[in-house]
């Protein structure tokens, strides 16, 4: 019994010893790995001062969709989809980590470094997110577009034109695994809410107009079409105007290659959805799942 006290008190003394080897070593690795966080808050600071924030985007008041502006939202998404896949690989590696099964008798070093590896995956999911939120931010303000007209016509694009279903773009073992359906939901839910945001800011500017021109008529109408939406549909789904649907046709192809295809790159692609955003361009991101 003496011999297996001593034996326990040796290890457990090894691994507090590695304890903090490790905690120090993780703390310079995540300082070192760590995007520039003071030139990202910078970048989104600029953007919102210059276009407001996401839910403060009101869309052109005689209801329609400028094909120059469509043309830029499709330059940065374009623009993207190479560091979209390549950090989305990474993300990928941490997942296929997370769905390895522990080892029941692993050792308390095995689990030391099993920990580890999961404390540096899971920091590395934020910091790779945040690198690519901030080159979409820094994509953005090149091209002279705020997120909220940028989330317009992905929503607009992705859920009401084509009807998009991210889910069905998962393999049903990593939305088990994960538990990734209630997530996905919500991120679509999200994007419900800022563009029918949007549309209640297109709606009071049009009503507080005292003689509307025809089109603003128009857009009043359309709206009030896309608010009165019910169902869990998406606003204009199935029901997009003829002169909308001109605009979005020759992209179609284009658009749908730029969707995300994995887990990860869904999270990446809905990185700044799950921020607390302060206003300041100041962003905390949860991620309670990976």
């Amino acid at each position: 019994m003496k011999k297996f006290l001593v034996g326990c008190a040796v290890v457990s003394a090894i691994v507090v010893v590695a304890v903090i080897g490790v905690s120090l070593y993780f703390v310079s690795w995540f300082k070192n790995a760590s995007p520039d966080s003071d030139h990202l808050k910078e970048v989104r600071s600029e953007l919102v001062q210059l276009y407001g924030e996401r839910d403060d985007y009101t869309p052109p008041l005689d209801g329609s969709l400028d094909a120059n502006r469509i043309a830029l939202f499709m330059e940065v998404r374009e623009d993207l989809i190479l560091t979209r896949v390549e950090i989305a690989s990474e993300l990928d590696e941490f997942l296929d980590m997370m769905k390895e099964d522990e080892e029941r008798k692993s050792n308390p070093i095995q689990k030391l470094v099993k920990g580890v590896q999961m404390l540096k995956g899971g920091a590395g999911l934020v910091t790779q997110g945040l690198t690519y939120l901030g080159a979409r931010s820094e994509r953005l303000l090149e091209v002279g577009m705020g997120e909220g007209e940028y989330f317009h016509y992905y929503t607009l694009m992705a859920f009401a034109w084509l009807e998009w279903d991210p889910l069905n773009q998962l393999e049903p073992t990593i939305i088990d695994e994960f538990d990734l359906e209630s997530d996905v939901e919500s991120m679509v839910d999200e994007h419900r809410r800022i563009f029918e945001r949007q549309l209640r800011n297109l709606r009071n500017e049009l009503q507080g107009i005292e003689n509307r021109t025809a089109e603003q008529d128009r857009a009043l109408e359309q709206a009030e079409l896309g608010l009165s939406s019910s169902g869990g549909r998406f606003p204009f789904q199935g029901q997009i105007p003829k002169d909308w649907l001109e605009k979005f046709e020759p992209y179609e192809y284009r658009f749908v290659d730029t969707l995300p295809e994995t887990a990860a790159e869904l999270m990446l692609d809905a990185i700044s959805l799950l921020d607390e955003d302060s206003g300041d361009g100041t962003i905390q991101i949860n991620f309670d799942k990976p």
